[in-house]
């Protein structure tokens, strides 16, 4: 009889690259491409064309963060006080071609990685070549290298650790176009040293709560049992307590918390044109449906809200006989419905807003009695929507049926 033998693994190297104010990168990356003389430049990232006064900024780049210029604030008082500022809209074109070669660049070292939220993603190089091959410490400005002569971009950062929580944290607090590693053994010390406002998934009032009860550090906040922190925060109170334990169960705090069934679809300038109004309607529904199906779950109320060019707003229910999370099916009750409240005054309309009232967990399976060409188009949608979850809502256009006249 032989001996048994035991395989130990490795244990996992977990990594995170950082890129801050997403838009902004993405636009970066677009201008880096078109030549190879492009230096950094300050400007700013819109949701739509800065045709209105009171357009908020989304984002902004490395160079006009360090002008102290802040997301939220208006367009235009930005340029009253930077003439040479320039204005981009967002581009989710370019944030996929930008999203696509981030990963296949990651691709190249380590088959594992995910994307927990736009801008931030994780990997584990547990067992790869370049663990291997080089040590610890010289890890992190290796891939960074490789990242900036795919893409083009400096202002991101790379943390390697032990422990997915510490780096995270690590990521967070280098500057843009650091990167480091926690040491052997000191992850949870860096942890619980960090800045309690780097906590990940808080809203922005507990986050001004937690400066008001002076909870400067981490630390402060693990010192702190369930009870007294729900007692202080409230819910997010409870998923700070799991979180600050510092362990890699409970890595899905980092991920943000489940959103609301909230689409806001923002116009690239303000329409007033029925066939391109239809389109963008389309494309807001095509969104919707697919924030039912990563929630797995279907609607049976919905609210629908139109924004004119003036700042008024108005909105209006819709009621489904069923529950659906079908696109044809939410498209028939929310197209005429919302070009119904559009054509109530004449004015250009600046977004289009849908919320789900009532929602209900779905199964998602495909119903063999329904007729032939229903099948079909839940069978295509169901293709389209596994690819959306693997590359990003932008890796597949989905038909949208025209207007009947």
């Amino acid at each position: 009889m032989q001996p048994s033998t035991t395989v130990t693994q490795p244990e996992p190297l977990w990594g995170v690259l950082y890129l801050g104010h997403w838009p902004a990168q993405a636009i970066e990356f677009r201008l880096a491409s078109q030549g190879a003389t492009y230096k950094p430049l300050a400007f700013a990232v819109l949701e739509q064309n800065p045709d209105h006064y009171k357009t908020p900024v989304t984002a902004l780049s490395a160079p006009a963060l360090a002008l102290g210029l802040q997301i939220g604030a208006l367009w235009n008082s930005c340029k009253k006080k930077h003439p040479g500022l320039k204005f981009y809209p967002r581009d989710p074109k370019t944030e996929h071609q930008l999203h696509t070669s981030l990963l296949q660049s990651l691709y190249m070292y380590t088959p594992e990685v995910s994307t927990p939220h736009e801008g931030l993603y994780l990997f584990n190089m547990r067992g790869t070549p370049l663990q291997r091959s080089s040590p610890l410490y010289q890890m992190p400005t290796i891939l960074g290298h490789h990242i900036a002569s795919h893409t083009h971009l400096h202002h991101f950062s790379i943390a390697l650790s032990r422990k997915k929580t510490s780096a995270y944290i690590l990521a967070r607090q280098l500057l843009p176009g650091q990167h480091g590693h926690c040491p052997l053994g000191q992850e949870m010390s860096l942890f619980y040293r960090a800045s309690a406002q780097l906590l990940p998934g808080l809203s922005p009032s507990t986050l001004n709560s937690l400066r008001t009860f002076g909870f400067t550090y981490i630390e402060q906040l693990a010192a702190l049992s369930r009870g007294e922190l729900y007692k202080r925060l409230g819910s997010e109170g409870a998923k700070i307590h799991a979180f600050v334990q510092g362990l890699d169960s409970v890595w899905e705090v980092l991920s943000p918390p489940p959103q609301s069934l909230f689409i806001r679809q923002v116009f690239p300038g303000d329409l007033i044109h029925t066939e391109r109004l239809n389109h963008m309607i389309s494309l807001a529904v095509d969104r919707f449906c697919f924030e039912l199906y990563k929630q797995r779950k279907e609607v049976t109320a919905l609210l629908v809200r139109i924004g004119y060019s003036d700042g008024k707003e108005l909105e209006q229910k819709a009621h489904f006989s069923q529950a659906s999370h079908l696109f044809l099916d939410i498209l028939q009750v929310v197209r005429p419905l919302s070009l119904q409240l559009m054509q109530q005054k004449r004015l250009t309309v600046r977004f289009l807003e849908i919320k789900g009232l009532a929602t209900r967990a779905a199964g998602y399976q495909l119903n063999l009695f329904e007729p032939a060409q229903g099948l079909k188009q839940e069978q295509i949608g169901q293709a389209v929507k596994t690819i959306r979850q693997k590359q990003g809502f932008n890796a597949i256009g989905q038909y949208h049926p025209p207007l009947k006249n």
